[in-house]
């Protein structure tokens, strides 16, 4: 590979480290809640039957389960239409697909705070390279705020609050 395709691959996996668990922003510090809700099976589940926070867990779920199928329209359909970097997700998140196979897991959610409007949901993520050029594996702290549109929850905006990068 050249080094004008290296410097892109090194380009691509930055941007892709910035949106991947969504729209990403660098955020603060947490505040820490003591309830830790169970794992919710992946979508597609009818939202209507799920509490408000078990339906923005399963959005997450969606959303983890669509970057492992590289299914765009998928991953796209767990984003909030209204959110400002939605067009620039879906450009770099199809670059992403074209680029790597990836598994992303999501080793456990806390949703930290829930209104009649948004859900703010702490999130560990585990992210490794099945194949594609370099990548540094990882596992990142991420808070995930969820707004409701059409009646479903979407992923309004995403804050990195830690990444630990694997040897």
């Amino acid at each position: 590979m050249g080094c004008a395709a290296n410097s892109f691959a090194g380009l691509l996996v930055t941007v892709v480290m910035m949106v991947i668990g969504a729209l990403t922003t660098v955020g603060g510090t947490v505040p820490e809640s003591g309830v830790t809700l169970p794992d919710v099976p992946p979508s597609p589940l009818p939202q209507a039957t799920l509490t408000p926070a078990e339906a923005a867990l399963a959005v997450l779920d969606e959303n983890a389960a669509a970057i492992v199928a590289e299914d765009l329209d998928r991953y796209l359909a767990t984003l909030h239409e209204g959110t400002p970097l939605y067009e620039f997700t879906a450009q770099t998140m199809r670059a992403l697909f074209d680029t790597y196979d990836l598994d992303v897991v999501i080793e456990g959610a806390e949703v930290l705070t829930q209104s009649d409007e948004e859900i703010v949901v702490r999130v560990m993520q585990v992210t490794r390279k099945i194949s594609g050029v370099d990548f540094a594996d990882n596992r990142r702290t991420l808070i995930h705020t969820l707004r409701l549109s059409g009646g479903a929850w979407k992923i309004y905006r995403t804050d990195v609050i830690s990444v630990e990068y694997f040897s």
